[in-house]
């Protein structure tokens, strides 16, 4: 079996289809959520609805959700000025220096419509990805885990920490 390269938010390449996220808690699985969502709306042009972002708590959502929101105001501030004391964003302000101007408007547009955001818990994804598309999914009325009955999901015996699942919503 390969062993994995390291993770390098400013290096690793970002690729198509899903990026999952595992790690023990206090490692830093959101900040490096947060610069990969950064890196996927400059780099890729994603729109902010173009970015799937699944977690396991209400808690875990919300906190996603305000970090990646902080990240695009700090993004947009690092293209404006032309720095930022945070490494990865200095990394990508340095990179794309030509394309400044265009780089913060895009996310300043993201921060326009962040209410469109696809930030969610994996019960709230599931739910909603039922209601809209019932024939396209298996979806029951009546789903196999809720958060009343937290024991009707087993996690895997090697996970540590939770999981994070990010994805360019659009097809490519």
């Amino acid at each position: 079996m390969k062993t994995p390269a390291p993770f390098s938010l400013t290096t690793t390449p970002l690729t198509r289809g899903v990026s999952l996220i595992e790690a023990s808690a206090g490692t830093g699985k959101t900040y490096a959520i947060t610069a990969l969502f950064v890196r996927l709306m400059v780099e890729e042009n994603l729109a902010v609805r173009e970015i799937l972002t699944v977690t396991y708590t209400e808690a875990a959502t919300e906190e996603l959700r305000h970090r990646v929101r902080q990240a695009l105001v700090l993004a947009a501030q690092a293209f404006a000025t032309g720095n930022s004391e945070v490494p990865y964003l200095q990394a990508l302000v340095d990179r794309f220096k030509t394309q400044a101007g265009e780089m913060e408007a895009r996310l300043q547009n993201a921060l326009r419509d962040f209410d469109e955001a696809q930030i969610f818990t994996i019960h709230g994804f599931a739910s909603g990805h039922c209601a809209t598309a019932p024939s396209r999914a298996a979806c029951s009325s009546t789903p196999s885990w809720s958060p009343t009955r937290p024991n009707s999901y087993r996690k895997s015996p090697t996970t540590s920490g939770a999981n994070i699942f990010m994805s360019p919503a659009r097809p490519r």
